[in-house]
């Protein structure tokens, strides 16, 4: 039976570089979180500032129908000529359409967010919708 004493220092170099792969990837791991951490920050962000967008957007709305239906009213009156009415309409139309887009941008930063949060992930592991 033999038992080396001396292995010409390979154990020890084989503890080092052990121990600066463990660091290493410790501050992988570190960064990691902090770059997940920030993509959650900022999606959620992104999402209520489309949830503002999308409030807005409902009040433009509102606000066309009402200049519609005065359009229409003073129109009946004999006070309003068509293209004015013409013009209500293609404002509404406006309005509604980019209340559609704020609506579209509200769901693209919700999913943004489910995928940083891992949620989407999740989901399709398990077949959920």
């Amino acid at each position: 039976m033999s038992l080396p004493v001396f292995d010409g220092l390979r154990t020890k170099s084989q503890i080092a570089r052990s121990s600066s792969e463990a660091k290493q990837a410790d501050i992988s791991l570190a960064a990691m979180r902090e770059a997940v951490e920030l993509e959650i920050r900022s999606t959620v962000l992104e999402v209520e500032a489309s949830w503002e967008r999308l409030n807005s957007q409902e009040k433009n709305v509102e606000m066309a129908q009402e200049g519609l239906k005065i359009a229409n009213d003073r129109y009946v009156q004999g006070v309003a000529t068509n293209l004015e009415v013409m013009d209500a309409r293609l404002a509404l139309t406006r309005a509604r359409n980019y209340r559609l887009q704020a609506l579209h941008d509200l769901s693209l930063a919700r999913a943004r967010l489910k995928r940083a949060m891992g949620v989407l992930l999740a989901d399709t592991k398990t077949g959920a919708r």
